[in-house]
């Protein structure tokens, strides 16, 4: 990120969180107590959420031979709503019932891929469940009824840089004076509050990481970035495959190539949750459909034939060809 340094000088790491480390970035320097309050946080997503943890409630769910009930943590309610609303705009084709299919396809913890021929069936077969057909939900109770391989990675780091966006605004608010100002960078996914001028974080070129195709500009919202160009691999029959898929197919989205998306902070309770899922959903989903269902956001989605799709007020400038204006 851009142009923080000076408002917020103070960097404060979790390496490895959520498999790529998140920085929070803040005006004064974080308390021992406050960085407690943040690893708690973190350690609590990834020991409900976390496929690779085999202590995790997803890891449980996923080794249960005859299906049980799972109870999650309060805060993954508003998280099994996103995606009863992402699955429905987008026909089924999000669902955290992926798993199945990314571990067929290879998508494991250091990403080695199936050697026996199974990825390539793969690229064919369904997604075994279904989030709406074979999950039933009583509040952040799932109930299941055999084994079923969940990937909450569409919203669940969105959902964790919320809240830890919410401890942060909890402890910071009493010396904030005008309100607390911060951002946090979850890797793609990132929330700014207060910064004035907004910051200015850089729109990475899904084909060659070390370009960017222009640069947004941020302020008091969140952005989530999705692209396959960092989490890529090779089949068992040496074909390239990513973890963005249809699961209605169970194959890799073939079509975009990099999406955004900007919610404000003012405009959702979990602004970067939702940016999150939107940036996966634009990847089998017209924008225009989701506006529809999600009139709260802007975006930014790149296409493989190089066509770029903004929304009017995405706050960005494009060192690309001029966009379509609107979606």
């Amino acid at each position: 990120m851009a142009d923080l340094h000076e408002t917020l000088p103070h960097v404060t790491a979790f390496p490895g969180a959520l498999g790529g480390g998140i920085l929070v970035h803040t005006a004064t320097a974080v308390t021992p107590a406050v960085h407690a309050g943040l690893a708690s946080i973190i350690e609590g997503v990834e020991s409900a959420l976390s496929r690779f943890r085999p202590d995790s409630l997803v890891s449980q769910i996923a080794h249960a031979p005859y299906g049980g009930r799972f109870t999650f943590p309060d805060w993954t309610a508003a998280m099994f709503e996103c995606y009863d609303g992402l699955a429905h705009a987008t026909g089924g084709r999000v669902d955290p019932c992926i798993g199945e299919d990314l571990v067929r396809l290879g998508y494991s913890a250091s990403f080695d891929c199936i050697a026996d021929g199974a990825a390539s069936d793969a690229m064919r077969a369904p997604a075994r469940s279904s989030w709406t057909r074979d999950i039933k939900r009583e509040g952040t109770t799932l109930v299941t009824h055999g084994p079923v391989r969940l990937d909450f990675g569409a919203c669940g780091k969105g959902l964790c840089v919320d809240l830890l966006a919410a401890a942060l605004t909890a402890s910071l608010a009493a010396a904030a004076g005008d309100g607390p100002a911060f951002a946090i960078d979850a890797g793609g996914d990132i929330t700014v509050r207060g910064p004035n001028p907004p910051a200015a974080i850089a729109l990475e070129d899904p084909h060659d990481v070390r370009l960017a195709i222009g640069v947004a500009h941020i302020a008091d919202a969140s952005l989530c970035a999705s692209a396959p160009s960092q989490r890529h691999w090779r089949d068992a029959a040496g074909n390239r495959v990513h973890h963005l898929l249809n699961a209605l197919t169970g194959a890799p989205a073939d079509d975009v190539a990099a999406t955004w998306v900007r919610v404000p902070a003012a405009g959702a309770a979990y602004p970067t949750m939702l940016a999150d899922g939107l940036a996966t959903a634009l990847f089998v989903t017209d924008p225009g459909r989701l506006a529809a269902a999600f009139p709260i956001f802007d975006c930014l989605v790149l296409d493989e034939a190089g066509h770029l799709k903004t929304s009017a007020r995405f706050p960005a400038e494009l060192y690309t060809a001029v966009p379509e204006r609107p979606m």
